[in-house]
C-alpha cells in the first residue's frame, strides 16, 4: 500500500517538473520571438527615417536658424525615445541591450556636437546614421547582412 503511494507522488513530482519545464521552454521561445521583433520594428522605423536619408552632407551656414536643423533633432530625440522603448521589451539579451544603449549615447552625442557645431550637423548626421547600423547590426537577434540602414527606405517606393 505504501507503495502505491509512492509511485503516485513520484508521478506528481515528474509531471510537475515536465510542465515546468515545458513551460519554461515555451517562454523562452515567446520571448525570442517578442524581443526579435522589437528589433525588426526598430530596423524598420529606422530605415523610413527621412531624417537619415542623407545622400551628400554638406556645411550649412546658418544651420541654427534652420528649420531642417531643428526637424533632425527632434527626429533624432524620437529616435532616442523610441530605442529605448525597444530597450525595455528585451530581458534576456545582453548583447541587444547593450547595442542599444550605445545607440542612445549616440544620439546623445549627436546632439551634443550639432548643438556646438551647427553648420556641421549634415555630417554629424550622417555620423549617426552608420553609427545607428553599425550597432543595430551587432544586436545578435537579426542576421547582420539583413538589417537595412537607416534612412534608405524612406523614399522607396
Amino acid at each position: 500500500m505504501d507503495v502505491d503511494w509512492m509511485g503516485a507522488l513520484l508521478g506528481a513530482v515528474v509531471g510537475a517538473f515536465l510542465t515546468a519545464g515545458l513551460g519554461y521552454v515555451a517562454y523562452v521561445f515567446e520571448r525570442n520571438k517578442v524581443e526579435k521583433a522589437a528589433i525588426n520594428e526598430l530596423v524598420r522605423e529606422l530605415s523610413e527615417r527621412r531624417a537619415f536619408a542623407i545622400a551628400e552632407p554638406r556645411l550649412i551656414p546658418g544651420a541654427a536658424a534652420g528649420q531642417y536643423f531643428k526637424q533632425l533633432n527632434s527626429s533624432v530625440l524620437l529616435v532616442r525615445e523610441r530605442i529605448r522603448e525597444t530597450r525595455a521589451k528585451l530581458v534576456r539579451h545582453s548583447q541587444a541591450q547593450e547595442a542599444l544603449t550605445s545607440m542612445i549615447q549616440a544620439c546623445n552625442r549627436y546632439l551634443e556636437r550639432s548643438a556646438g557645431d551647427p553648420p556641421r550637423y549634415w555630417f554629424l548626421a550622417a555620423e549617426l546614421r552608420d553609427e545607428l547600423h553599425a550597432r543595430l547590426r551587432k544586436t545578435g537577434l537579426n542576421d547582420a547582412a539583413e538589417v537595412v540602414r537607416p534612412g534608405d527606405l524612406a523614399f522607396s517606393g
